[in-house]
């Protein structure tokens, strides 16, 4: 069984690990901008697939005039904040 989250991307949203553990995670609409550690950003728009569990992240930010939204669809029996 799995289970899905949405995560909406208005501005800049602070990268916590935990929130991604275990996660496949669906850019379903918008544009999101992926910040590493070191201030490099790459941006990825609807139907992009990422894996943001494990990578150096500083930050997601939206991209464009509307907020990105992500569909992290995880196991049912990882446990994640939500």
């Amino acid at each position: 069984m799995f289970r899905t989250r949405v995560v909406t991307v208005s501005g800049t949203r602070p990268y916590d690990p935990d929130e991604w553990r275990g996660a496949l995670v669906v850019v379903s609409a918008g544009v999101v901008e992926l910040e590493g550690l070191g201030g490099t950003r790459r941006a990825f728009g609807a139907g992009a697939v990422l894996v943001l569990d494990g990578v150096g992240l500083r930050a997601l930010h939206q991209r464009g005039p509307e907020p990105a939204v992500l569909v992290a669809v995880v196991r049912a029996d990882t446990v994640t904040p939500c």
